[in-house]
């Protein structure tokens, strides 16, 4: 036996990982691994063979094969009753084992279904809080198992779990808290058609009957425990369901007693709906205002226009209100009511082709800087080229210096415009102006996102016949999640540092997030270098911190590691030289441009296209840095990526004062 000591119901991830790495679970004897609620008293039993999950258990709730399979209609009453009745008759055979010799189910449909409730069980054990974990052989019987007569193959392997359950943790800890009791019974509060929902929505949708419990949607689902409840969330946060009661206890039937004396008729008074009218009542005022937006009349060109005030997460069913009401191009205004920032979002042929805020550098110029593609200067004498061209977008003039794959401009104006979507999304309190325009194509014109969409009760909703997943609807479809994320981040200016005391198997998105972090980079700049996307990278920042990976640094301890360093007085020159970007006009328009394309894997190549564009340093400076580094360090600088020189000029410049002062 392996005892794991009292741990966290989330450590039961690094515990799988841990005893997976070792082998433990690869054996063909089953293994046990018990988990004991420290606080309920309750316990589930987790049993792995060859890797896989098998069979699951826990005091906490009976879970019955034949009663599931039942309520998800693969087998009649009648049928359940009588597997029943065979495997008393049959002892040393599972239930498994007789489905399958009877041939009433299919091999792959049994071992879905019993893979779904292996999930379900494992997940509830990491949501508990103080746990004991433990792991032993099994002592039960063969016939036991869920899994019994199934190839271990067939069913929850554990690496899967582990990764996808590392994922989803953080998340699902802060819907679980909205939600509560997995016996509350949600209820609807309005009636809806098939396309007002996504797939996901509505297949979770059609199993609310005011009936059953949470508990029991996770397990008549088709989907997993995580977007199963995703699905749910979403629908209780727009105000389709509502939470309500805690499930009651459900007893056969029985012939009512007699009754002895005839009770008057008293009219019951009806339960008061308070709640219900009221969320009713926000529903209908913001179908109004949206009904409102979509009757505006149309402005003369340039007109500004008071369309509402409302929340940032308005912005996708304002936008699309506007397109509806007939305006082909203009500038949709947001000004923050909270802080002196705005954005501007630009439309063109009712696309939205361009997006820009004053909260944070965002340009495209900016990202390109941030990113190590071009340095300071270079972007300085793209600008002042820009100029004598104006009608010329910046990535185009950079392409044509040989600075930036043509190719690949759409992604990174794409990356752009989603930055400023999400940020504005996370606006509490905005205020909304239109400003007509006549139609003039757009600098970039390869960069158009789609806005044809319809605005049903609130939500986006794609137009008939349109099947294409678009950036405007899926940062409608992640909008819930990322309110409860910013709601715990909601300064993306705090800078992170890496918890070197604790260590967690990380994922893929994880492990390339973690690589941005150096303990000086903000969250914002984080959000722009990463090639993940806002919203991934923005999720995995969040799983980490929750893990307790990253720490936050404070501004102030942040700004006092600066300050406390030593800054000696830097000679005039030595400053200017030191400090000062380079200056140097653009390189001459090759004859033939390059290649497009700029996928990830050809980044090294842009960088050192980039590297070379750079100016040589000057040889006196080089044999100083010689002097203070050493040839062989100093040879180690070539292979530094271009997105550190700024940092690396500051720390040189500091270096090389401190060894003059210390020589003079």
């Amino acid at each position: 036996m392996r005892d794991f000591g009292v741990l966290k119901g989330s450590d039961l991830v690094q515990v799988l990982a841990t005893v997976l790495q070792e082998g433990l679970l690869r054996t063909e004897r089953v293994q046990m691994l018990r988990a004991v609620n420290q606080e309920l008293g309750t316990h589930s039993e987790l049993y792995f063979q060859q890797d896989h999950c098998i069979h699951a258990s826990t005091s906490d709730h009976s879970y019955q094969l034949g009663e599931l399979l039942y309520q998800k209609r693969l087998l009649e009453r009648t049928e359940v009753e009588a597997l029943q009745k065979k495997q008393q008759q049959s002892p040393g055979r599972s239930l498994t084992q007789i489905l399958l010799e009877n041939g009433q189910i299919s091999a792959t449909e049994l071992a879905r279904v019993i893979a779904h409730l292996l999930e379900l069980i494992s997940y509830e054990i990491l949501l508990w809080k103080a746990t004991a974990f433990s792991l032993e052989p099994s002592r039960l019987e063969p016939d036991r198992f869920l899994g019994t007569g199934l190839p271990a193959q067939n069913l929850m392997p554990v690496h899967f779990f582990v990764a996808d359950a590392d994922k989803n943790l953080p998340v699902l800890v802060l819907m679980r808290e909205q939600l509560g009791n997995l016996r509350m019974v949600p209820r609807r509060q309005q009636e809806l058609a098939r396309e007002q929902l996504s797939d996901y929505q509505y297949h979770v949708y059609r199993y609310i009957n005011n009936r059953h419990s949470v508990r029991e949607l996770l397990q008549l689902s088709e989907l997993g425990y995580f977007d199963t409840f995703a699905a749910l969330f979403q629908l209780i946060s727009w105000g389709y369901v509502a939470a309500g009661q805690l499930e009651t206890p459900r007893y056969s039937r029985s012939q009512p007693a007699a009754k002895a004396v005839q009770a008057a008729d008293v009219q019951t008074p009806a339960r008061p709906q308070k709640l219900v009218a009221e969320q009713q009542a926000s529903l209908q005022t913001a179908a109004e205002e949206a009904l409102d937006i979509a009757r505006i009349q149309m402005q003369p060109s340039g007109q500004r226009q008071f369309l509402r005030r409302g929340r940032g997460s308005d912005l996708l069913q304002v936008l699309v209100a506007v397109i509806k009401s007939g305006y082909t191009a203009g500038r949709l205004v947001i000004d923050n009511q909270r802080q002196v920032i705005r954005a501007e979002m630009t439309l063109f042929e009712r696309k939205l082709v361009h997006a820009a805020t004053t909260a944070n550098q965002i340009r495209f110029g900016e990202i390109l800087v941030k990113r190590g593609v071009i340095g300071p200067g270079q972007l300085r004498e793209a600008l002042e080229d820009q100029k004598t061209q104006p009608d010329v977008h910046l990535g185009t003039l950079l392409a044509r210096h040989g600075l930036l794959a043509e190719a690949a401009i759409p992604a990174l104006v794409q990356l752009q415009i989603s930055y400023v979507l999400y940020e504005v999304l996370a606006w509490p309190d905005v205020k909304f102006y239109f400003v007509p325009q006549p139609e003039q194509p757009p600098l970039q014109k390869d960069i158009r996102i789609e806005a044809q969409f319809d605005v049903r009760d609130g939500r986006l909703m794609a137009e008939a016949g349109s099947e294409q997943l678009f950036l405007l609807q899926e940062a409608d479809k992640n909008l819930p999640i990322l309110l409860m994320i910013r709601e715990q981040l909601p300064d993306l200016q705090v800078i992170l540092t890496v918890n070197t005391e604790r260590a967690a198997a990380l994922s893929d998105e994880q492990q390339r997030v973690l690589a941005y972090v150096d303990g000086s980079t903000p969250v914002q700049d984080i959000l722009l270098v990463s090639e993940l996307g806002y919203f991934e990278t923005l999720t995995a920042l969040f799983q980490l911190l929750s893990m307790g990976t990253l720490l936050p640094l404070r501004r102030e301890t942040a700004r006092a590691e600066i300050t406390s360093r030593p800054r000696p007085v830097l000679s005039s020159s030595l400053k200017a030289r030191m400090t000062s970007t380079p200056h140097r006009p653009l390189p001459a328009p090759p004859d033939a441009l390059p290649q497009a394309g700029l996928p990830p894997a050809a980044a090294e190549n842009v960088t050192e296209a980039v590297s070379a564009a750079l100016p040589m340093p000057d040889p006196a400076f080089v044999g100083q840095l010689e002097a203070v580094l050493g040839a062989e360090n100093l040879a180690r600088l070539s292979e530094v990526p271009a997105r550190a020189y700024p940092a690396l000029r500051e720390a040189f410049a500091a270096l090389l004062a401190l060894a003059i002062d210390r020589k003079s």
